[in-house]
């Protein structure tokens, strides 16, 4: 039955579909960036703290091929059924071919990725991507919260919260404390030594149209957001494990905490989670 199906996801393809849905061309900034983390070697020893499924990193070679084949396409044109899209922005259908050329690029992408390693690591990846990269309302969700965890002062919290707060400190220092925080920058100043070959400057380019444009993506500072988010997401993980009763406490909480920080109260919620 799945053989003659879309995508050649098989049954799982509605999730498939679902996670490399492009509903804007913009969305391929955010898809960019996927591709750079992956595909750039000096970040191969960060997969693992920034999230990335462990089956994956442990053959990156693989996800960098993923990359590589975005990147090629990417330069060269992205190509709708076999076809090289010419940038005709007077066409009316421009915007929906270009969008459906996006999608087809990434259907490519992950089937590399589905291919080397198997459908669950696919998707795994995927939701990855989308949890930390190309879904706003989550990556505003994670940013909100790796800020919040990352500012905790047992001064500022009602006894209530403090007493919960107590029983999570441990987690919170293990991802924010001082100590976790210098090894990540240590390990961010140890990826960074690593020079970038030709290729994967040009990866990291970015079109300079005027003369205060920015040349090149912030690598680094891209991977530290990164990884704080996923600092985030785990301490999240735990909390739904073995405090899950006392997260709507901490949702209360968390609201409080914004507001203090100056942070948009609407970016905080309960997170749901997915592997």
């Amino acid at each position: 039955m799945g053989d003659d199906l879309p995508y050649g996801f098989g049954y799982r393809r509605t999730t498939m579909i679902d996670l490399i849905h492009v509903a804007d061309t913009k969305e391929l900034i955010y898809w960019s960036n996927v591709f750079r983390i992956l595909g750039v070697k000096r970040c191969q020893s960060l997969l693992g703290q920034i999230g990335v499924p462990a089956v994956a990193i442990s053959r990156p070679i693989h996800l960098m091929e993923a990359a590589l084949y975005f990147w090629r396409q990417y330069w060269d044109g992205i190509p709708i059924n076999g076809q090289r899209l010419e940038k005709g922005y007077a066409d009316p259908g421009f915007p929906e071919n270009y969008r459906l050329s996006i999608e087809s690029l990434l259907q490519k992408c992950f089937a590399i990725i589905r291919d080397s390693y198997d459908l669950d690591t696919s998707i795994s990846v995927a939701r990855w991507a989308r949890r930390f990269f190309v879904d706003q309302d989550q990556v505003n969700l994670w940013f909100t919260w790796s800020m919040i965890f990352a500012s905790i002062n047992s001064q500022a919290v009602s006894s209530e919260q403090a007493s919960l707060l107590a029983q999570l400190h441990s987690m919170i220092k293990l991802h924010f404390g001082h100590d976790a925080q210098a090894k990540d920058a240590r390990d961010l100043e140890n990826c960074e030594r690593i020079p970038l070959s030709n290729i994967e400057r040009r990866m990291v380019a970015l079109e300079v149209t005027q003369p205060t444009d920015v040349a090149e993506v912030n690598l680094t500072g891209l991977a530290k957001e990164i990884l704080n988010y996923n600092h985030a997401y785990q301490i999240w993980r735990a909390i739904h494990a073995d405090f899950k009763a006392e997260s709507e406490s901490l949702l209360w909480w968390g609201y409080e905490r914004a507001d203090m920080l100056g942070m948009p109260v609407e970016h905080v919620s309960i997170p749901v989670l997915q592997k």
